[in-house]
Order: C-alpha cells, then sequence, then structure tokens
C-alpha cells in the first residue's frame, strides 16, 4: 500500500520535507492516515485534524497502536464513544474535494517523526502515530487519555515492550 503525499501534506513538491526521508511510514502507519481521510470525508470536514487521526487508528483494529491501548487496559468501545462524541456527526459523503492533513495533525505527524529518531527507528508505524497524538496541543483529546488513564510514560513504556514480545511487529527495530 501506498500513502500517496501531496503538496497538501506538508507543503513541499513531494510532501516530504529532507529530514523526513529517511523513516517510512509503516503499512498501518499508512492505513491510519487513509482511515482519518476516509472519516473527515463522511463528515464532511476539508482538514483532518488529530481527533480524526486517533478515530483513524480505531478503525484500523489490527494496528499496533490499538494493541497499545488493548495493552494499557482501554475499553476500545467506551474510548471510541468518548471520542465520537468530540467529532462533527456523519454527514454521508459529502466532501467535494479530497480532505487534507490540518496543521495540528501536521505537527502530530512531525511529533511521531520524533518519536522515531529518538528510538532510532526507520519505520513510523501506528504506535508513533498514537504517542504523537498524545503529545497534541488539543486540550479536550488529551483529556480523552487522561480520563482513561493513558500518560504519555506509560504508554512509550508500552510501546518499547511490543519489541519483546513474540508475535508483534511494532515499528521498533
Amino acid at each position: 500500500m501506498t500513502l500517496n503525499f501531496n503538496v497538501n501534506f506538508c507543503g513541499r513538491r513531494d510532501g516530504i520535507p529532507c529530514h523526513m526521508r529517511l523513516i517510512r511510514f509503516t503499512e498501518e502507519a499508512a492505513r491510519v492516515i487513509q482511515y482519518s481521510v476516509q472519516e473527515a470525508t463522511v463528515r464532511g470536514t476539508d482538514h483532518v485534524n488529530p481527533r480524526l487521526l486517533l478515530k483513524g487508528i480505531l478503525c484500523s483494529q489490527s494496528c499496533t497502536a490499538v494493541q497499545v491501548l488493548k495493552n494499557c487496559g482501554v475499553d476500545l468501545q467506551a474510548f471510541s464513544q468518548v471520542l465520537d462524541m468530540l467529532l462533527p456527526p456523519c454527514q454521508g459523503d459529502v466532501s467535494k474535494s479530497k480532505p487534507i492533513l490540518g496543521p495540528e495533525s501536521k505537527r502530530c505527524i512531525d511529533f511521531a517523526y520524533e518519536e522515531a529518531r529518538a528510538i532510532k527507528s526507520k519505520r513510523l508505524g501506528s504506535e508513533l502515530i498514537l504517542l504523537s497524538l498524545m503529545r497534541s496541543d488539543d486540550l479536550e483529546l488529551r483529556g480523552i487519555f487522561d480520563g482513561f488513564g493513558l500518560y504519555l510514560e506509560m504508554v512509550r513504556k508500552e510501546v518499547s515492550q511490543l519489541k519483546t514480545k513474540p508475535g508483534l511487529q511494532p515499528s521498533i527495530s
């Protein structure tokens, strides 16, 4: 699966800044972004915000980030219901143009790249997008994480523990 980054992604010709070219999205991270774009479309918005990125994670039920949430004891159905209350209602496929990543989401992707560099990974997976969302400036999104007992260092620890569990392939290498 290829994720088509165009000018709208990061404002550069090929969409990927020079310092980010060495880190690649995993297929599941690309799927998360695709689901986020689909959610934005059915909700009639022209930008993908961090809340929609989180919804994209939840839509990609088999991704590593969902496994991290489960391992942290999160009731995914309740988590999704709380998140849905913060999202615009579904309006059908009303968007005339393909939604693009909004400035807050671009910043979250930058945070995900920072997370990847910090662990010396050449792959950016859904779990790193989850960590980046926990660093978001969106106070209501942070409130969801706090309300479910999710804190950045705790989730980082769970992500790093996945490296040692057989059968799971997080982006950490």
